[in-house]
């Protein structure tokens, strides 16, 4: 089984316990565990916080603006020891068999990742470092190409794997699930406008709001009396 170090772009103004917590109770699994602090539009900041209540995780910390995904993607590989990295977002919802079988599983492949439609996505993503080392390393989009974030990079390793690489789909894992647009609507009702989504995708953000209230974690109580607040419109 492997052991790769970890990567999560963390926008400053926001928190997500039950990640946290996932990360925590399963921390023997990681190397490295580097957060990259992304800034955004709304004015909070939880930096602090999460320094003080996770010592034992890597902080750094992206100035881009124009650029920021990539940016924070590329400041924080420049701190990978491991011979593998795994990148996962904080919508990303799994159990520690799911991860313990991923990393059993991804030895055989130069990545496995998340796929949605035809898309390879970063909510879950386990590639080589050498691999990665011999990309561009742009994370960014190139709307001109019909790129979006991370489509360079992934088009790349594609080339390189010369077929193996797989989806997690195809790995028959189970126990995951994937809140896209987590972070859109915490943007959204922080400015005070409703989430948007169907009504399965607005009841998941509710239940995961309330996973994180009851997180086994230390809390901040300005965000945990925020998600009240949020899942009170939904």
């Amino acid at each position: 089984m492997i052991k790769p170090d970890l990567i999560v772009v963390w926008p400053i103004a926001y928190d997500y316990p039950i990640f946290r917590e996932l990360i925590a109770d399963n921390r023997n699994l990681f190397g490295k565990v580097i957060i990259s602090f992304a800034h955004n539009c709304v004015e909070r900041d939880y930096r602090q916080f999460l320094k003080n209540t996770h010592t034992d995780f890597t902080f750094v910390e992206s100035m881009a603006d124009k650029h920021w995904y990539d940016d924070a993607i590329s400041i924080a590989l420049d701190e990978v020891k491991s011979k593998w990295v795994m990148f996962m977002e904080q919508d990303f919802v799994c159990d520690r068999k799911f991860l313990v079988e991923l990393l059993k599983k991804a030895s055989d492949y130069h990545f496995v990742s998340l796929r949605e439609d035809q898309r390879f996505h970063f909510g879950c993503f386990v590639a080589k470092m050498k691999y990665i080392k011999a990309t561009h390393r742009y994370f960014g989009h190139i709307p001109d190409a019909h790129l979006d974030c991370f489509g360079l990079f992934v088009a790349e390793l594609i080339l390189m794997s010369m077929g193996k690489y797989a989806a997690l789909g195809e790995l028959k894992l189970e126990g995951y699930k994937h809140l896209s647009g987590l972070t859109h609507n915490y943007t959204l009702m922080s400015d005070g406008e409703p989430a948007v989504g169907g009504a399965e995708a607005l009841a998941s953000l509710k239940e995961y709001n309330e996973r994180c209230i009851h997180a086994k974690v230390l809390q901040n109580t300005q965000w945990i009396e925020l998600l009240k607040k949020f899942n009170s419109t939904l």
